[in-house]
């Protein structure tokens, strides 16, 4: 993990459980994108005959994914990746030098899930919740070290049964403060040029240097 990263990592100004969020609400021109991403993904898939039989079960796993990856590109000024392959390898973003997988859900019980621990792949795993096509919100974020290194209590991540075979899945109050990768965006973005200090309860205030 790059150092200039890892300093800013587990800072104590956070916590977890601390259930702030993070709402991107869509424009038109978002949701014309989405709609038109699923049907090219569908589409392409077909060309190649790769066997799916529900289409409109992964249409709607395809427009839940890029709900969540069109609001952190939103969140953080990022580029989309819109290529259109078998799937990301893991990996949907790229952080000041460290990769992203962003994960969405459509239900607040549900929990941030692996089909297996060689699924982890990206060094921050960042977990939205969409329950509708208008927005999206940013509830947490973990890493691969937290997961795969024993940095977690092994009770927080456990292997489940949810009734599609085995996975290894997270709570997300077990996530960390969304707050930690937003103070983490600006800090690398104006390095050297601001600090941040926690006033007035929940409210940062950023000063210049």
């Amino acid at each position: 993990m790059p150092e200039k990263f890892s300093q800013f990592l587990y800072d104590p100004k956070f916590s977890l459980n601390d259930e702030t969020k993070i709402t991107v609400n869509f424009t038109k021109e978002d949701l014309h994108k989405i709609e038109q991403y699923s049907n090219n993904v569908v589409e392409f898939h077909d060309k190649l005959r790769t066997g799916w039989k529900n289409k409109p079960s992964l249409k709607e796993s395809l427009e839940l994914g890029y709900r969540g990856e069109i609001a952190f590109s939103k969140i953080f000024n990022l580029p989309m990746n819109d290529q259109l392959t078998f799937g990301d390898k893991g990996v949907d973003f790229w952080f000041y030098g460290l990769s992203v997988d962003v994960k969405t859900i459509s239900k607040l019980d549900h929990k941030l899930m692996f089909s297996s621990l060689e699924a982890i792949k990206a060094d921050i795993i960042v977990l939205f919740f969409s329950y509708s096509i208008e927005s999206a919100s940013m509830l947490g974020f973990t890493t691969k070290d937290d997961l795969l290194n024993d940095l977690l209590p092994k009770e927080y991540f456990v292997e489940l049964d949810m009734g599609f075979g085995p996975r290894y899945c997270l709570d997300k109050k077990f996530l960390k403060s969304v707050k930690e990768l937003l103070y983490h965006d600006l800090v690398l973005r104006n390095s050297g040029t601001i600090s941040i200090s926690q006033k007035n309860g929940e409210k940062f205030i950023y000063e210049p240097i």
